[in-house]
């Protein structure tokens, strides 16, 4: 969610990160089922990396770049 997305930044950067909301607007995607079990399933896929190291090293990444 975009709650959870802001708690790991908040970690990672050290910062008050307050997500803002809007309306709507024409194509946004109102509800997400997004789930992996059918790919754990199917094609044996499990991440390596959990989200909030990946989240953290692109940031380092990122950062790295300037």
């Amino acid at each position: 969610t975009v709650n959870s997305l802001a708690s790991n930044l908040n970690e990672i950067l050290k910062e008050e990160i307050k997500p803002s909301y809007a309306e709507p607007r024409p194509g946004d995607v109102r509800d997400s089922f997004a789930d992996m079990s059918k790919a754990r399933k199917m094609l044996k896929y499990e991440p390596l990396v959990p989200f909030s190291e990946g989240l953290e090293e692109t940031i380092r990444w990122y950062r790295g770049r300037k």
